[in-house]
């Protein structure tokens, strides 16, 4: 009789951890029963929202067109009145100066001089002077267009224009910035008579008209000189690109292997 209640003790002890053990694997399955339908029901809802659970809300990126050509037109040289003038620039001050010069140019820079310089284009032409970067800029207007947005822009870092400061040619037009303390340019015409250039408020020379074969030349230090020269006029083909920009060739020139477009755009 003494043995019973020791084996009843080892009986409720060999089933108390049987059954432990039956508990522990039962209750994942608990666990995974809601998750499962959890996710079924998140995919059904992905799915009806044209969704994979994998996008994120993620968008693909829209690639970048190439430019390409989109118009092919041949340029004559400007008509020129075979007189050279030499443009009397004004300064132009204030607010006047501001709103021009984001009106007519539309470049993202710090202006440091505006002029009226009457005739490059009309009698209400501008001239501008600007830092962009590193840089100082020069925007001319270009004579054989109808728009003050029509220009051209020459630029110098800041080693080149303490020499010799900045210049933009545009056809027959010509602009530069002279520094400080610089000699007055010498203007050339294609028969080799010379003048020197009267510098107006602000350090600009402007000169409209001017034929091919004429050149101007700017003093450096130390009896350094460079010489500005007005190309001989050609024909110009122009390829005018699907980003608003142009890119224009001798009409005499070997035709671009490649769309011209597409090549200056993939340069950036």
């Amino acid at each position: 009789m003494t043995k019973i209640p020791a084996l009843r003790e080892a009986l409720e002890s060999t089933a108390e951890r049987h059954y432990a053990r039956r508990r522990l694997l039962v209750w994942p399955r608990r666990v995974l029963i809601p998750s499962a339908v959890a996710v079924a029901v998140w995919l059904a809802f992905s799915t009806l929202n044209g969704r994979s659970p994998e996008s994120n809300d993620e968008v693909a990126a829209t690639p970048t067109p190439v430019p390409h050509t989109v118009k092919v037109t041949t340029k004559q040289p400007p008509a020129t009145s075979n007189k050279t003038v030499f443009v009397r620039a004004s300064l132009l001050d204030g607010n006047a100066a501001v709103e021009a010069f984001r009106a007519e140019t539309g470049a993202n820079g710090q202006l440091d001089h505006a002029w009226r310089t009457p005739g490059m284009q009309g009698e209400q032409a501008h001239v501008f002077l600007y830092r962009r970067g590193g840089e100082r800029c020069l925007s001319v207007v270009d004579p054989s267009a109808s728009e003050p947005g029509d220009r051209g822009v020459g630029c110098s870092d800041d080693v080149t224009f303490r020499r010799f400061g900045v210049s933009s040619m545009v056809g027959t037009n010509y602009a530069a910035v002279i520094p400080d303390g610089r000699p007055a340019p010498v203007y050339r015409d294609a028969d080799g008579h010379q003048r020197k250039l009267k510098i107006a408020d602000g350090g600009l020379v402007a000169i409209t008209g001017a034929p091919g074969g004429a050149s101007v030349t700017l003093h450096g230090p130390r009896a350094t000189q460079r010489a500005d020269a007005f190309p001989r006029s050609r024909p110009m083909t122009l390829y005018s690109c699907s980003n608003g920009k142009g890119v224009a060739f001798p009409a005499d020139a070997p035709k671009p292997a490649s769309d011209p477009c597409a090549t200056v755009g993939s340069q950036g």
